[in-house]
């Protein structure tokens, strides 16, 4: 492990970055800066901010306890809650990102769980559950594939590949790639699209629609490094230290996400759920 990747914490960054930690973070950074160059100490205050940003920008807060206090603070500040991204009761993401390939509405854990053991996708026992040899390396093999296409080549695989999907286009939202399936408008990560399109294919020989698409989406609960940048997925939460997720009457959900991308690569149900 990296110094970097050590320091990193993907619970307050990325897209779960806690903006009042970061601005309270930076403020202090800045005051310390200040007072050192007011002390004639010009280079220890430039070390001090250097310093100070990049682990601020790394793990989210440099002050330890940060988010126990940080977003109460912000809080009472005569500041509009609409900077940090979401008001006091509200949060609505531009982008629904637990879309999938497949209507997963009546998806039953359990239920796919005996399926893929049945049909030699998955082995598990009472503590793990583990892909089988063969599913893992097809797998993989068709992501490196699918990630060396280009954005309209891999709209294009799409379009042939899944019986639903009559039209995918690709398109570019703050930097990240996004692909925009048929009619409905419904948002696909590039994350998501190569995994669970290279997941369909290789589950091919094992099991047929709708499970075959419900199949795909589980494999992703195994990805372990991004198939778009190759950086680690990293379990986190839906809540940021703000408590900021889409309903606050039901408990944020456990992710797993790419720190890199900041794009999310699976959602656990909540236990009561059937996703």
């Amino acid at each position: 492990m990296t110094l970097l990747e050590w320091l990193r914490e993907p619970a307050y960054t990325g897209e779960n970055r806690c903006w009042p930690c970061t601005v309270v973070n930076a403020v202090l950074v800045g005051a310390v800066a200040v007072w050192l160059h007011r002390r004639e100490r010009s280079l220890a205050g430039l070390a001090a901010a250097a310093i100070g940003a990049g682990l601020v920008y790394v793990r989210g807060y440099l002050v330890p306890y940060t988010p126990t206090f940080a977003p109460r603070l912000v809080a009472v500040a005569p500041i509009p809650a609409s900077l940090f991204g979401h008001e006091p009761d509200q949060y609505e993401p531009a982008i629904d990102e637990s879309a999938s390939l497949g209507d997963i509405a009546d998806y039953d854990g359990e239920a796919m769980l005996e399926e893929l053991v049945a049909a030699d996708v998955v082995t598990a026992d009472e503590e793990t559950v583990e892909l089988t040899d063969a599913i893992d390396s097809g797998w993989h093999e068709e992501m490196d594939r699918l990630a060396a296409l280009s954005t309209d080549g891999l709209a294009t695989e799409i379009e042939r590949t899944i019986p639903h999907v009559d039209n995918a286009e690709p398109l570019e939202v703050d930097g990240e790639t996004w692909f925009v399936l048929g009619d409905n408008d419904a948002f696909l990560s590039q994350l998501v699209a190569i995994a669970e399109l290279a997941g369909y294919r290789a589950l091919e020989p094992s099991l047929e629609d709708p499970l075959r698409l419900a199949g795909a989406r589980t494999l992703r609960m195994f990805l372990d490094t991004c198939p778009v940048c190759g950086a680690e997925i990293v379990p986190s939460t839906e809540a940021n230290c703000c408590g900021a997720y889409a309903d606050p009457r039901d408990p944020p959900k456990d992710i797993l996400v790419c720190p890199d991308c900041e794009q999310r690569a699976f959602e656990f149900p909540a236990e009561d759920d059937a996703v």
